[in-house]
């Protein structure tokens, strides 16, 4: 009790000093005036790393610049360089900006309207000079100290977890009230939940119990005597004692129907035109659109099904089959919803921007071409090499395809507004065994090779779920979905050392080369800071890249025994060490006739752990059995099966070269035909394809038994 009443008091007087900066606009300015030196300098090194192509945080940035020039910070001051950065006037920047943000503010792209509309409160801009590092750490420690106290004082442990809201508060703009609260596991989320809650604000502690705002049943609680103020600690641990058995009662008579279900995010790939050329357009005017501007279709909103969209276009097109442009059509104009994910492609490799959509489709006939669109909020215009099964289509809803979706959001390095990543919740092996096809021997035995060999390659066949499985098998290990915890990037031929460790690139400063950190020396030093915590360095598509070369001196340094050891680097008179508390896991694409096999140096650094397709796994089979169509997708995966043990044989293939399970899971309770045609036609019957493109007996043979099941 008395480490839980010193974490009471440090997060006591954090909470009084947060709600002054909050409610006292000169005390505040005066703080961001008096930051010591030192810690300027980390501030400026560490918003060099967010500010590109987010306007905040080049404000953010370009204030804690203004302070080390020596300018006086205030509200109008504030708002001037509000107006510079949205006005683009530069000469306002030269005083105390360098030319590399300079030119961050030159080209970032505005994503329509106002990017300072919910950032006027000087408070949620600042509060982050002031929340990181040790305070921030320590301030998410002590509420986790706190709910774990919490939950073993009640004896809660086995059934209960616990939700953190810290300074960042839920959507990380900044508060002053902090809390942790009690839920029951099996409701998933906090707020379908009774919770019992701690919070302290301006270094007052409430506690008490508090209905979720997704609780839709008759579950009434008096807000008014189900809180009260309590002066301690251990008048907190009393009044929630007496509160605890009411709680659990009234979660144990909330049923699934008594939560509001949530609307389930979708990600689409959609293609800009040929080579992308319609993608400037898309971007200036903030939009998707889908082609198909025949005045004979018109507006979409006339169809009331995509059968009718069908026998449009055949009716004018006698000659073509619209099968694939009428599915596109109607999913643009009705499945696709405002909070989707759309990431869009040119040709089939390169996806070139990723958007949020915002709107209802719109039929807009003033357009030139590509009438039919979705107003849209950019969030990146990278162009990312990606080969992919998925882009073959116009338009494909991609969400099924999780480990693809989450190679994409981990290329485009996802991040909240204010550039400090998600932290999730908690997550272990229980949820690691609840979401991915593998026996619990197979995980204790997979956990207990990457603690003795820190290194290991997960390899397979595509569709055996590497990468899923290889960022939850680092979230179970480190106990929570913590993104700040897991790097994954992706080797290809010209990625070296240079990406991985570091070395020169061009500064944008009269042809002059600047030397950048890279990737994996970044993720290290972060790691080197938490060494109490574990960090996973995920590499995909590992055998892509030249090894040798990009990891140069480390090949050494990685080894389990010479974790801790150091050697000088080679561009920068610096020994350099691995920490022993960073894991490294690559991801090998066992049927990718292109690449050579991994060069001995490298390969006795690491274990390997082979992965097979799961259908004769008891999980998969519980899988099957839950979806509506099962008994068509079970002649269908028979079908697989059998084709596995033929590929197995064949002299010019193998194991590695097998149908995976993956290509047959989706989220979806209800498969219906033109989902299994789908993965039939446009993912299996082109793999095969490949493999037998010399013996086209043997593949028109597979082809048609794979269609056949699906015609009994």
């Amino acid at each position: 009790m008395d480490s839980i009443n010193k974490c009471i008091e440090f997060l006591k007087e954090q909470s009084i000093y947060f709600n002054r900066l909050s409610t006292d606009k000169d005390f505040l300015f005066e703080q961001v005036n008096n930051i010591e030196p030192s810690h300027l300098d980390c501030l400026i090194d560490s918003y060099k790393e967010k500010v590109e192509q987010a306007p905040l945080n080049i404000l953010r940035l370009s204030v804690l610049h203004a302070i080390k020039s020596g300018i006086k910070i205030n509200e109008n001051f504030v708002q001037e360089v509000k107006n510079s950065i949205k006005s683009k006037d530069l000469k306002f920047f030269e005083k105390f900006l360098d030319s590399t943000v300079i030119q961050y503010i030159s080209t970032y792209h505005p994503r329509g309207g106002d990017p300072f509309k919910i950032w006027k409160d000087p408070f949620r801009i600042f509060y982050v000079y002031f929340y990181n590092g040790e305070v921030r750490i320590n301030t998410k420690k002590y509420l986790e100290d706190i709910g774990n106290f919490l939950l073993q004082e009640f004896h809660l442990n086995e059934e209960y977890t616990t939700k953190i809201v810290d300074f960042d508060g839920c959507q990380n703009q900044g508060q002053t009230r902090i809390w942790v609260s009690l839920y029951p596991k099996r409701l998933k989320n906090y707020n379908n939940a009774i919770q019992l809650f701690c919070e302290l604000e301006n270094g007052n502690i409430t506690a008490g119990m508090y209905k979720g705002s997704k609780v839709t049943g008759n579950i009434q609680i008096d807000e008014k005597t189900s809180r009260a103020e309590y002066k301690d600690f251990n008048e907190v641990v009393n009044g929630l004692r007496s509160k605890f058995e009411t709680v659990i009662k009234l979660n144990n008579t909330i049923t699934d129907e008594d939560t509001e279900n949530e609307v389930e995010k979708n990600y689409w790939m959609l293609s800009a035109g040929e080579n992308g050329k319609m993608l400037e357009d898309f971007k200036k005017n903030s939009i998707i659109a889908i082609s198909w501007d025949t005045s004979s279709l018109g507006n979409l909103e006339n169809y009331k099904s995509k059968d009718e969209i069908f026998k449009k276009i055949l009716n004018t097109y006698p000659d073509r089959n619209p099968k694939n442009d009428s599915l596109a059509l109607w999913q643009f104009a009705n499945k696709m919803q405002p909070d989707d994910i759309v990431f869009i492609k040119s040709g089939q490799s390169k996806i070139i921007g990723r958007a949020i959509i915002k709107s209802q489709y719109i039929y807009d006939e003033s357009r030139k071409e590509y009438k039919h669109i979705r107003k849209v909020l950019w969030t990146n215009f990278d162009d990312i090499t990606y080969e992919s099964r998925l882009a073959r289509k116009t338009l494909t809803k991609i969400t099924k395809y999780k480990e693809d979706v989450e190679k994409l959001e981990e290329l485009y390095n996802i991040e909240t507004e204010n550039g400090v990543k998600e932290i999730g919740t908690k997550y272990g092996k229980e949820d690691f065994l609840e979401e991915v096809f593998m026996e619990e021997n197979t995980y204790d035995s997979l956990c207990q090779v990457i603690e003795n060999k820190k290194n290991i390659i997960l390899q397979g066949a595509p569709g055996v779920g590497k990468t899923y499985i290889a960022k939850r098998l680092a979230y179970s290990i480190i106990g929570e979905r913590n993104k700040s915890r897991v790097k994954i990037v992706q080797f290809h031929q010209s990625y070296g050392y240079e990406d991985f460790i570091m070395g020169y690139r061009p500064s944008g400063e009269k042809g002059e080369f600047k030397l950048v950190e890279g990737a994996f020396y970044k993720f290290c030093k972060i790691a080197e800071e938490d060494s109490d915590n574990k960090y996973f360095f995920i590499i995909d598509e590992i055998n892509r890249g030249k090894m040798s070369k990009i990891f140069g001196e480390l090949l050494m340094l990685i080894e389990n025994d010479k974790r801790g050891q150091s050697l000088q680097l080679l561009y920068r008179n610096e020994e350099f060490s691995v920490p022993s508390n960073v894991y490294i896991i690559g991801m090998m694409n066992t049927a990718d006739r292109s690449l050579a096999m991994i060069d001995y140096a490298l390969r006795r650094r690491f274990a390997f752990f082979d992965f097979n397709p799961a259908f004769d796994t008891e999980k998969f089979r519980i899988y099957v059995d839950d979806k509506n169509n099962n008994e068509k997708l079970k002649k269908l995966i028979n079908v697989v099966i059998k084709l596995n043990e033929v590929i197995t044989e064949d002299s010019s293939l193998g194991l590695g070269f097998q149908i995976g399970h993956s290509h047959f899971c989706t989220d979806e309770d209800t498969i219906n035909d033109d989902w299994l045609y789908s993965v039939v036609e446009y993912e299996i019957i082109p793999l095969l394809k490949e493999y037998w493109f010399d013996e086209p007996d043997k593949c028109k043979k597979w082809s048609d038994d794979l269609r056949n099941a699906l015609n009994d």
